[in-house]
């Protein structure tokens, strides 16, 4: 896992690609980057977000995280997976603990609605906090 201090402001380039690798290698699935898609201006987006748009809520900044990455796929496979991870790690890294009540099922389906888009940054974001163990 990708440390928390590493984490503490954004999520890189090189962080992403580290979780998919680990993601891939503990799941399954073809490891690398779509060659018609970029993760790094999916990430560049957020980061924009963030440092001109004024965003400082962990579970926004978080839900876009998952939200570009489930949406965006940038990866040849596990683009979802990736995406939860990221949004946990992301959190974690803000002293946040989350915990979904959801089954595994449950969640499987959820991420997949939001690879579809029918899930949006806002709910994502309300969920995450609504998951949340920590006060915010």
């Amino acid at each position: 896992m990708i440390s928390a201090t590493r984490l503490e402001n954004t999520i890189t380039l090189e962080d992403v690609i580290d979780i998919h690798t680990e993601v891939i290698a503990n799941s399954g699935g073809l490891d690398g980057l779509s060659g018609d898609k970029s993760l790094e201006s999916a990430l560049f987006r957020i980061d924009h977000r963030i440092h001109y748009e004024d965003l400082n809520d962990p579970f926004k900044i978080a839900a876009w995280y998952g939200y570009a990455i489930a949406r965006g796929h940038t990866f040849i496979d596990g683009n979802k997976r990736t995406a939860f991870i990221c949004m946990f790690s992301y959190l974690e890294a803000k002293q946040i603990n989350v915990s979904p009540k959801e089954s595994e099922e449950e969640l499987a389906n959820f991420m997949e609605e939001l690879a579809v888009g029918n899930i949006s940054v806002n709910n994502l974001s309300k969920w995450l906090k609504d998951s949340s163990m920590s006060p915010g």
